[in-house]
């Protein structure tokens, strides 16, 4: 297994997430992509990472495109953003603050 080490640009701050688990990048021939997709054994956790300090529910686009692709069974994402409240934290694709982690 490797260590997963994601550096993250947040204003003029750099963040280091490290955690264990295999980690893939993912970008379909129309563009659409997903930042980080972790592998967790049973299931794919597919991560969007965004700049923004304001939330969007666009954030959620690639995520849900991905999620409902036919044969995946996987239910869940999680957006990292720049803002400081959790968004849709009983949600399948909460919306969390870069510092939580």
């Amino acid at each position: 297994m490797y260590a997963l080490m994601i550096l993250l640009k947040c204003g003029t701050y750099l963040v280091f997430i490290i955690n264990f688990f295999y980690h893939f990048y993912l970008r379909d021939k129309t563009g659409n992509e997903i930042d980080l997709i972790v592998d967790m054994g049973k299931k794919l956790l597919p991560i969007e990472i965004k700049t923004s300090r304001t939330y969007s529910p666009v954030f959620k686009q690639n995520i849900n495109k991905w999620l409902s692709l036919p044969g995946n069974t996987n239910k869940e994402g999680i957006i990292i953003y720049r803002g400081n409240d959790i968004i849709g934290k009983n949600n399948n694709i909460p919306t969390v603050p870069w510092y939580i982690f």
